[in-house]
């Protein structure tokens, strides 16, 4: 998605979601993430192990980690927003 909000409640297999202008609210029960985002902060309620944080400049941000011995892989990124990961 280009422009644009994107809400996602439940989902099975592997994610990747992309944004250039907009939000990402993702509910997940297990999953191994990586999300980033260019110019905006990411929000979790999940209990992520192993998890690896970066911050590259002031506004730059990324989180990697596994969620409920999660397999599947959960892509998250956007540019200009925040990104939303919350428990199921």
């Amino acid at each position: 998605m280009i422009s644009g909000n994107v809400e996602l409640k439940k989902y099975d297999g592997e994610l990747a979601l992309k944004t250039i202008s907009g939000n990402l609210d993702i509910t997940m029960k297990k999953a191994e993430i990586d999300a980033k985002t260019l110019t905006g902060t990411i929000y979790s309620d999940l209990d992520i192990n192993e998890i690896k944080t970066h911050k590259n400049s002031s506004i730059s941000s990324r989180v990697q980690g596994i969620v409920s011995n999660g397999s599947e892989r959960a892509k998250l990124e956007t540019i200009s927003g925040n990104i939303y990961m919350r428990k199921e």
